[in-house]
């Protein structure tokens, strides 16, 4: 289950009511064994409270009501990421314009873009792509058009980022992607398991300068990612922008990186001095003699300048 929004929560619990009891509130998504997908209980941690002094229950009675706000403690508020414990993450990065489209009447157009993971183990027939015009959208072939169970299966998980002020802090994508702009760095994250299972579905979309207000963007094209082509932990790989005939119109250059868990490694919340940042430091100066070149060069080759 996903508890990624603000709401309210209560819960009774038994407490031992002798002893002080220590604790932090995470938001998690929960993957139940299926037999197909998840042999084992999955608990995916994606926010979590990093105050270094933990919430604390005190020795009291039977019955204590407490009200608590998520991340605000101790007069501070720290909420940060979670971490990798069985999940693998992907990210597509975006820069450099590295988006080509060879029609003329594409040229300029403002385009948003979205990334669905696609579980390739799935049956993908009752998806149907219809194309009636410009003016209308096209319904891609990503998780969340689909009928039946995937329209509620919150994983895998992807989200996006923009290296701007403002945007930079990765977040769940709207229904029609973010909007590129030219020289932008666009990052798109994908956490999720058994990536050599999972593609990567990436849609165009535009609006039309005939549409009214209130109107969708039409779909301009897709492109997909196969694992596959992931062969390394980072590296680049070129794809082919499809209309909705099957016609290329583009290429788009993305970069990947693969983070893959390290394997038996446990975390847990007893400790977040490590995702601690004291509120007056300042930053580290840091030298380094850069990727080590200045040994590749005998002392009577380098030209000293004074």
């Amino acid at each position: 289950m996903l508890c990624d929004r603000d709401s309210d929560w209560t819960v009774t619990l038994m407490i031992p009511s002798d002893e002080p009891l220590e604790y932090r509130y995470a938001v998690c998504i929960i993957l139940e064994p299926d037999g197909v997908r998840y042999q084992s209980r999955h608990v995916i941690v994606r926010r979590w409270e990093t105050n270094v002094i933990p919430r604390i229950i005190k020795e009291q009675g039977p019955q204590q009501h407490v009200v608590d706000e998520f991340g605000h403690f101790d007069h501070y508020q720290r909420v940060d990421r979670g971490w990798l414990t069985t999940q693998t993450v992907i990210q597509l990065k975006l820069y450099n314009n590295p988006i080509q489209l060879w029609k003329s009447k594409l040229q300029g157009v403002k385009l948003f873009i979205k990334v669905t993971p696609v579980n390739l183990t799935r049956s993908s027939s009752s998806v149907e792509s219809v194309y009636v015009g410009e003016n209308n959208l096209d319904e891609s072939l990503g998780i969340d058009t689909q009928d039946g169970p995937q329209q509620t299966d919150y994983w895998p998980i992807a989200e996006v980022a923009v290296m701007k002020p403002g945007e930079s802090e990765f977040k769940l994508q709207n229904q029609f992607g973010c909007p590129y702009n030219k020289d932008d760095v666009m990052n798109f994250m994908i956490s999720l398991h058994n990536p050599d299972m999972v593609a990567y579905l990436m849609d165009f979309y535009a609006y039309s300068n005939r549409m009214s207000d209130g109107d969708p963007p039409y779909h301009v094209g897709f492109s997909y990612i196969l694992p596959i082509t992931l062969k390394q932990s980072l590296g680049q790989t070129i794809v082919p922008i499809t209309n909705t005939h099957q016609r290329p119109i583009g290429q788009v250059a993305v970069e990947y990186v693969v983070i893959n868990p390290i394997p038996g490694f446990e975390c847990d919340m007893s400790t977040s001095f490590t995702r601690h940042w004291k509120q007056n430091w300042l930053g580290l100066d840091v030298g380094h003699r850069g990727l080590g070149n200045s040994f590749k060069f005998k002392t009577k080759d380098v030209l000293i300048l004074i």
